[in-house]
C-alpha cells in the first residue's frame, strides 16, 4: 500500500504548484487579447462616429445654405417685380408729363391705374399670399378690422358687417392683414 501512495505523488513537485498559475496566466492572456480587440473596436467606433458627425455637420451647413439661398431667390424675385412695376409707373408718368392730357386719354390712364393693384396682388400671390373676404355677417375680430361705423336703429344689425372696404390677406391659413370692414352699431332712436 505504501508503494501505491508514493506513485500518486507527482514526480516534480514544482510543476504541480505552477499549473494553477499557468492557467491564470493563460486566462489573463486571453483577457488581454479580448481587451485589445475591444479597444480596436472602440477606436473604430470612435472614428466611425467622428466621420458620421462630420457628415451630419456638413449636411446641416448645406441645408442652411440652401434655405438662405432659397429665401434670397424668393426675395430677389419680389424685388425684381417691384422694380419692373416701378419702371412701368415711371414710363407712364413720363409719357403723360410730356404730352397734354386730353379727355380721350382718361380711359387709358384708368386702365393703367386699375392694372396696378392686380399686378401687386399677383406678386403677393406668387409669394403665397391670398386675399380673403369673410362670408359671415357677424364681425370676426380675429380676421377683420373695423375701419368705419354705420349707425342703425335696427337692433338685429348691431355688430354685423355693413360692407367690406378692403379684402384681408392670409398666407398658409395665417392672417397677415385683416379684412377692412364697416360695421353697423345699434343706436336707440
Amino acid at each position: 500500500m505504501h508503494a501505491n501512495a508514493d506513485s500518486a505523488k507527482p514526480e516534480h513537485p514544482q510543476q504541480s504548484a505552477q499549473e494553477p498559475w499557468r492557467a491564470i496566466e493563460s486566462r489573463l492572456s486571453a483577457m488581454d487579447r479580448k481587451l485589445d480587440l475591444l479597444s480596436a473596436d472602440f477606436q473604430s467606433k470612435l472614428k466611425y462616429d467622428s466621420h458620421k458627425n462630420s457628415i451630419i455637420e456638413r449636411l446641416h451647413r448645406e441645408l442652411l445654405e440652401y434655405k438662405e439661398d432659397f429665401f434670397r431667390d424668393r426675395q430677389l424675385s419680389v424685388i425684381l417685380e417691384i422694380i419692373r412695376l416701378a419702371e412701368d409707373i415711371r414710363k407712364f408718368a413720363k409719357h403723360y408729363q410730356t404730352s397734354t392730357l386730353e379727355a380721350s386719354s382718361f380711359p387709358e390712364v384708368m386702365k393703367f391705374l386699375e392694372k396696378l393693384p392686380e399686378e401687386l396682388e399677383d406678386l403677393c400671390d406668387w409669394q403665397g399670399g391670398a386675399p380673403f373676404a369673410c362670408q359671415e355677417k357677424e364681425l370676426d375680430l380675429r380676421r377683420q378690422r373695423v375701419m368705419g361705423i354705420i349707425e342703425t336703429h335696427d337692433p338685429q344689425k348691431d355688430k354685423t358687417i355693413a360692407e367690406t372696404l378692403c379684402p384681408g390677406w392670409e398666407r398658409e391659413v395665417k392672417v397677415i392683414r385683416p379684412e377692412m370692414v364697416s360695421v353697423y352699431v345699434y343706436v336707440q332712436s
